[in-house]
């Protein structure tokens, strides 16, 4: 299976191939009839979509919407469906897959554009055509992130034998709490990054008063952390580990003393190593999150995407039940350069290229060149309503206080101090429209290198409105794919080689395609 076509393959021409399983067979339809080699044997493709599906795949790196695939189909089955479904064989929710297959290609070479379900079909008698949708929500996960997290119940615990000889009753508050899941180090080392709580307290030889506190729902990297009260004073605590229900969870023991007593209303310093082992880069928590949900993931995908993702910390705690996408669209994707797109092999993120010259394209588009390259929408400026040229990004939030502990500001104020950040971009955004402020925060980032990254990107992203426009291109260039760098020479309306990021694709009935293009030189 391909994802971008060869200049053999695009020579030879492609046709469009619908497979789906119903009523106990695979179906294999095409527009034309012919021979599909599938493995080791040869199926007929038979002739029942009545037209060359509409298809456009999109990304919009401005969204962070949860990515949805769908395409309208109008089909001829060489069957009666009404009689089949008055046999129990239901069209609503059957699986298909569409695909591209070159000509003299076989089943196992195609391209798919889109693996999804019939939704709202529609259909008559046996020579009426029947209308549907393949559609697939690729992050249309109800399951929570993390997928489990662990529950404190003393009764359980003092069943697995991890409560220490001579413990006191468990403070009633504490039963039914959820431990923390700890991505990194919150707080940086030297602020405090999550929630903590009393499990039980015990008493030894002296008498000698401990205190065990709950510190996450899982192995940590961490040896030591330091406890903090709301007051300031602090206690450093080993990390040790029980197993209860076949789950490891790390707990902290420290000796209670009068300058620091058990208290429910303490946090976490992570200042003697992480939380859960080997997660902390972007690309990693991402890769982590996917790999434990429904989604049908691109990892090829993904792994490319982690080069520049993994440049990112997440440093961050979720101590209540978040599904994926909501965690992934609300949080994660608020500050990566990043989207998250539907594509042939699932659902992955698609990285935007922020720093992108007209040196990094993969392709151009010269209409002084190639005649058969025609333009067929007018330039259009977008993104006017968000454009801000002056803000503060806050982060590394204090769990106690729901305030956040450091920040960075940036500007386009030529007159601003020499600490207050800036660049060219801004300084034309502030020539432009004048002094215009949006200020921002993130609960997962902590580390400052990655605050800095941000604000490098988000600043560059709102400072200035952006350009659209589309081109017609010949099949020539069906090896072109969302995302791709291209640079765009048109001197009729004053592109030259200018960047530009392919946000579409659709593919028209004569195998070519037009693209919509996002051109990101500012002018």
């Amino acid at each position: 299976m391909s994802d971008r076509w060869t200049a053999e393959q695009l020579a030879a021409g492609w046709r469009w191939v619908l497979v789906f399983e119903y009523a106990g067979q695979t179906h294999y339809m095409g527009t034309e009839s012919w021979d599909l080699r599938v493995g080791s044997q040869t199926v007929a493709v038979v002739p029942g979509m009545l037209e060359a599906p509409d298809v456009e795949e999109a990304i919009d790196l401005w969204v962070t919407d949860a990515p949805r695939a769908s395409v309208a189909l109008a089909l001829m089955f060489p069957f009666n469906v009404g009689q089949l479904v008055s046999r129990g064989y239901m069209l609503d929710g059957v699986r298909g897959e569409l695909a591209q297959v070159y000509v003299g290609g076989t089943w196992e070479e195609r391209r798919t554009v889109l693996v999804g379900t019939f939704v709202d079909p529609e259909y008559g008698g046996e020579d009426e055509p029947i209308t549907l949708s393949l559609e697939e929500n690729v992050l249309d996960d109800t399951g929570t992130f993390p997928d489990e997290l662990v529950t404190f119940n003393r009764t359980e615990w003092d069943a697995a034998g991890v409560v220490k000889a001579g413990a006191f009753p468990t403070p009633e508050e504490s039963n039914g709490r959820v431990f923390p899941f700890v991505v990194g180090t919150p707080g940086a080392g030297v602020t405090a990054g999550s929630h903590t709580f009393v499990l039980y307290s015990y008493v030894v030889a002296g008498p000698v008063i401990h205190a065990v506190y709950a510190i996450a729902g899982h192995q940590v990297e961490a040896s030591t952390v330091t406890l903090r009260d709301d007051e300031g004073n602090t206690q450093v605590a080993n990390i040790e580990h029980v197993t209860v229900n076949g789950r490891r969870i790390a707990v902290a023991d420290h000796v209670v003393s009068g300058t620091f007593p058990a208290s429910q209303n303490l946090a976490v310093i992570w200042d003697n190593g992480g939380g859960l082992p080997g997660v902390n880069r972007a690309g990693e928590v991402m890769q982590y999150a996917l790999e434990r949900s429904t989604a049908r993931v691109d990892y090829q995908s993904l792994l490319t995407a982690r080069a520049v993702l993994d440049d990112y910390r997440i440093d961050t705690y979720i101590d209540e039940p978040v599904t994926l996408s909501e965690w992934l669209l609300q949080s994660v994707l608020e500050v990566l350069p990043v989207s998250m797109v539907s594509g042939p092999r699932g659902v992955y993120p698609q990285v935007w290229e922020w720093t992108a010259s007209s040196t990094d394209a993969s392709m151009s588009i010269d209409t002084s060149v190639e005649t058969d390259v025609t333009r067929v929408s007018r330039v259009a400026y977008e993104g006017r309503s968000d454009v801000s040229n002056a803000g503060t990004f806050r982060y590394r939030v204090n769990p106690l206080t729901d305030e956040y502990a450091r920040s960075i500001s940036y500007t386009g104020d030529p007159t601003s101090v020499s600490n207050i950040w800036t660049d060219d971009v801004l300084r034309r955004s502030y020539g432009q429209f004048g002094r215009i402020v949006r200020d921002w925060e993130s609960g997962i980032i902590s580390d400052e290198a990655t605050a800095a990254r941000v604000a490098a990107w988000r600043s560059r992203r709102y400072a200035l409105p952006t350009r659209t426009v589309q081109y017609a291109l010949p099949p020539r260039y069906g090896s072109i794919r969302r995302g791709d760098i291209l640079s765009l020479t048109d001197a009729d309306v004053g592109f030259d080689n200018d960047v530009a990021l392919v946000q579409s694709i659709r593919w028209t009935e004569d195998h070519g395609l037009v693209v919509s293009l996002r051109v990101t030189s500012h002018a």
